[in-house]
């Protein structure tokens, strides 16, 4: 959990990969110290995360964007876990 890894790490680093509409991808990595960890508005973006329904960190990932309020996508496999998340 987060919980977890905030208590355990002093910096945390974030990638990011970013689709433009161009059909350009950009790269970006961020790190912040734990303490200044920024809250996510992502509020009307669209997410796409594969494997994000299993039940381990794809899940997590993808209910932690949809709690920033982004419209998220998950490709999966594992039809059972993608309807306990809806």
């Amino acid at each position: 959990s987060l919980g977890n890894l905030k208590s355990k790490t002093t910096k945390i680093k974030i990638f990011l990969l970013v689709s433009h509409q161009s059909g350009t991808l950009t790269a970006i990595q961020l790190t912040y110290d734990r303490e200044d960890l920024p809250t996510l508005d992502l509020t009307g973006k669209k997410a796409l995360v594969i494997g994000g329904a299993g039940g381990g960190i794809g899940t997590s990932i993808t209910l932690s964007l949809a709690a920033a309020g982004s419209h998220v996508s998950v490709i999966t496999d594992d039809q059972k876990h993608a309807e306990d998340i809806v």
